[in-house]
């Protein structure tokens, strides 16, 4: 397989990150969901809420990686007293405040 080919299918995006427009914002729920992601080839979950989720989808889509990718990224750097999930708020919180 060719390294662009191989690029193609490692950008998939998952069919949670993909929004139906603007009417999506009204229905936005604060309550967390469970979300599935692949860490270096285990699966597991965090539960997040729809921002924080689409916010960490628009960002792995502004760095042009894959979700799952920058899950892994952001695991590898957590101090394991905090859950994923909460890891995953900082660093969402932090890319956007860093933004400014």
């Amino acid at each position: 397989m060719s390294q662009e080919k191989n690029n193609k299918v490692n950008l998939k995006v998952p069919k949670e990150c993909i929004r139906s427009g603007r009417s999506q914002e009204r229905r936005m729920s604060l309550r967390p969901q469970k979300r599935s992601l692949n860490l270096r080839g285990h699966q597991t979950s965090v539960t997040l809420e729809d921002r924080f989720w689409n916010a960490f989808c628009d960002i792995a889509k502004s760095k042009n990686i894959p979700i799952n990718t920058l899950a892994a990224e952001i695991d590898a750097k957590r101090n394991f007293d905090s859950g994923l999930a909460s890891t995953i708020r900082d660093y969402v919180l932090r890319y956007y405040m860093d933004k400014d």
